[in-house]
């Protein structure tokens, strides 16, 4: 949602997804030939000065996502994952770091399951406490989509 937010949403989200925008390589026009073709030099990479407009606003979105992606990673994953310069490496890290294998997940069911049977109010635990713990059992459940019967 952030990401859409930002100018040149569109590029930024490919980037995440699809990888660095390539500057690829060109060959400049040196002259013509007698017979009327175009004479060209060595290849040589793209510089910015190349680029198109459109082309210029994907190379700049690529430094935007990078940015974009790393500030909202909580300090723990940024730490494994800071070594990663392009946005799409970072994004396919930081997926694998937080969903985890069908065992873990299933594991992290478990548990949860376990703590909603046992959940009861506390002594000496104020409503207010009360309320704050279910809510975070609630959000754990939701984060890795756990359904239950409405019965419970």
């Amino acid at each position: 949602m952030y990401c859409r937010g930002k100018e040149n949403e569109i590029y930024i989200l490919q980037l995440i997804n699809h990888g660095p925008f390539e500057l690829g390589t060109t060959r400049d026009t040196l002259g013509t030939t007698p017979e009327g073709g175009a004479l060209l030099g060595p290849e040589r990479p793209h510089t910015y000065d190349d680029l198109n407009d459109n082309d210029k606003k994907r190379f700049d979105a690529d430094f935007h996502e990078t940015n974009i992606v790393l500030q909202g990673l909580p300090k723990d994953i940024y730490k494994l994952i800071n070594h990663n310069i392009e946005a799409k490496a970072i994004w396919d890290n930081v997926k694998m770091l937080l969903t985890g294998s069908e065992l873990t997940k299933e594991d992290r069911e478990s548990q949860l399951y376990g703590e909603f049977k046992r959940f009861k109010m506390l002594p000496r635990e104020n409503i207010n406490e009360y309320y704050v713990w279910f809510h975070k059992l609630v959000n754990d459940m939701r984060n890795i989509r756990m359904t239950m019967p409405n019965i419970h």
